[in-house]
């Protein structure tokens, strides 16, 4: 099934004010699909604004950022269930470390 999302990075300025824009940014890199034993299954460049999109068939995955940055920002894991028959959105949040 299709599985789409956006990987982006915030917070994006050190403080936040009211009236003031502060969008996450988009991520670019890859968005790599792992199997249970950690096996790569599948992968899907971001485009210019942190889009992907994957064709997974049913299954347990976990999703995991690449970006040619070895530090920042710090994207987690995310664990997915996709399930037959159903598209899903999967958007993943990483961490700037902006304070």
């Amino acid at each position: 099934m299709a599985v789409t999302g956006y990987v982006t990075a915030g917070p994006t300025c050190p403080v936040e004010q009211a009236g003031q824009s502060c969008p996450p940014t988009a991520v670019h890199g890859s968005v790599v699909v792992e199997g249970p034993r950690g096996d790569q299954i599948a992968h899907s460049g971001t485009d210019a604004h942190g889009h992907y999109n994957l064709a997974l068939p049913a299954g347990q995955y976990t999703f995991v950022v690449d970006h040619a940055s070895t530090a920042l920002p710090r994207c987690p894991s995310v664990q997915v269930t996709v399930h037959k028959g159903v598209s899903q959105r999967v958007d993943i949040a990483c961490d700037t470390g902006i304070r």
